[in-house]
């Protein structure tokens, strides 16, 4: 962790106690709290990642102006979770939104818990995406993980998604606009036959050494061996325990480089949302 002076200086100027993003983040720990309680009843894998992995090294919880979590699930885990969160979920409090039951969610394949005792409003390019959901309390990005995909695969869906789907929905030119009343259609073209095609493939050469730490649809690169996952560990997060790759600093030199440097004022960006507790 970094120098506790310096530490409390940056939640002095960023999410002091008692200020939205600190209430909004000790809520946000209680999605995560709930996932883990899932996935420990049930005998399911997942880890925290991202900025997320990252505030727990090196501040102990959240980044002080992180203003959202993100965790990682092998897929058939994470298809898993979605059959007991649409049909039996545990929770008065939290609820699963994916396209299944929210029809203005696109997203492909990832999907996200929701918090009903709260909503954000999401300003800039987002918004209009946002708007359509039924579901906008603030929440917990689950991410699905896949072993020997094939990057050339990957990147082609990557780039089909956002040019047919995700710019058709938050973008103003007249070609996307064309797009717009097909976007849906090729949603389901993604989804149902392309992306289950895409997954019959595997690249050989991983020799199931690697596992690819976002899968098909995911529009992120991070490519790890799973030596430096599993087995998972157990790592201080707001003074609860939930899991993190075996070798976090490995994982995180990955994806950030020198992740230990607290970046300067200029360099740090939220996502520009505001948020209404209930």
């Amino acid at each position: 962790m970094i120098d506790v002076v310096f530490q409390n200086k940056l939640r002095e100027q960023f999410n002091p106690d008692g200020s939205t993003l600190r209430r909004a983040q000790l809520r946000m720990a209680e999605l995560l709290k709930f996932i883990d309680k899932v996935c420990t009843e049930n005998g399911l894998s997942y880890w925290i990642s991202f900025g997320t992995l990252l505030g727990a090294v090196r501040h102990g919880g959240f980044i002080p102006w992180d203003d959202d979590t993100d965790i990682c699930m092998p897929i058939e885990d994470l298809r898993k979770f979605m059959q007991i969160m649409l049909y039996n979920n545990p929770s008065e409090e939290f609820v699963l939104q994916c396209h299944e039951n929210d029809p203005g969610y696109n997203r492909s394949q990832w999907v996200v818990l929701r918090d009903l005792k709260s909503e954000y409003i999401q300003e800039g390019k987002y918004s209009k995406f946002h708007n359509k959901l039924k579901y906008r309390g603030l929440q917990v990005d689950i991410f699905p993980v896949e072993e020997n995909v094939s990057m050339g695969l990957k990147r082609c869906v990557d780039l089909s998604q956002s040019l047919f789907i995700t710019k058709p929905t938050i973008s103003n030119k007249w070609c996307y606009i064309i797009l717009k009343p097909f976007r849906m259609f090729i949603w389901h073209l993604l989804n149902d036959i392309i992306i289950p095609l895409c997954r019959l493939y595997k690249n050989k050469r991983y020799r199931n050494s690697y596992i690819v730490s976002y899968g098909v649809p995911i529009p992120f690169k991070y490519i790890g061996e799973k030596s430096d996952i599993y087995p998972l560990q157990r790592i201080s997060f707001e003074n609860r325990e939930l899991n993190a790759p075996k070798e976090y600093d490995k994982y995180l030199s990955n994806l950030y480089g020198d992740w230990r440097k607290v970046p300067p004022p200029s360099e740090i960006k939220t996502h520009n949302v505001k948020v209404i507790f209930k």
